[in-house]
């Protein structure tokens, strides 16, 4: 491996783990500790690659947001396809976890309720997916059309990844910068 992409994956590995750390100093610890969260902690200690892209996820999400700022009004039908497009872009990452925290669904209501009322949200778009049957495409598209509620969408999943990070135990913190560490080195 030439010198250049050592650098690359060296300087990619300090971004993630910087990312994770930046991240984490956004979001609240979440009150609620139980044995639930306790294995939900485990299951992302197991599986540090969804660490990882929600992580990359929530870096599209804030830029998403930068783009949403700079949005001039536009007709119904260039709306849905700019909402579809960012939503595409934003989540494309995360798409498999999301649809996942069904089953947790127990465990997650509460700590997206809890995240909601920290961050001060009052829309909850992400706490009305994991009661429902569809999958994450289906659900956005039937209920997120405007660039209002895709900004609504994407704060509250931003909260929730940022308390999440905030949240992991010092294990699974531990073994996701591992992860990263041993991800960068490879050729």
């Amino acid at each position: 491996m030439n010198i250049i992409a050592k650098y690359v994956l060296m300087s990619l590995a300090f971004t993630s783990i910087s990312m994770a750390t930046a991240t984490a100093s956004e979001g609240k610890t979440w009150v609620k500790n139980d044995q639930a969260v306790k294995l939900f902690d485990i299951f992302l200690r197991s599986n540090p690659i969804t660490l990882y892209r929600i992580q990359k996820s929530s870096h599209l999400i804030k830029s998403t947001h930068a783009a949403l700022k700079n949005v001039h009004k536009m007709n119904p039908t260039q709306e849905a396809e700019f909402v579809k497009a960012q939503l595409d872009k934003a989540l494309e990452l995360v798409k498999p976890f999301i649809d996942d925290i069904r089953g947790f669904k127990d465990v997650i209501s509460p700590l997206l309720n809890e995240s909601f009322a920290s961050h001060g949200l009052t829309s909850h778009y992400l706490s009305d997916f994991p009661t429902g049957n569809d999958k994450l495409e289906t659900f956005v598209a039937n209920n997120i059309k405007t660039t209002e509620q895709l900004q609504h969408l994407l704060s509250e999943i931003q909260a929730f990844f940022a308390d999440l990070f905030a949240s992991l135990s010092p294990d699974t913190l531990k073994a996701y910068k591992e992860f990263i560490a041993k991800n960068s080195s490879k050729k």
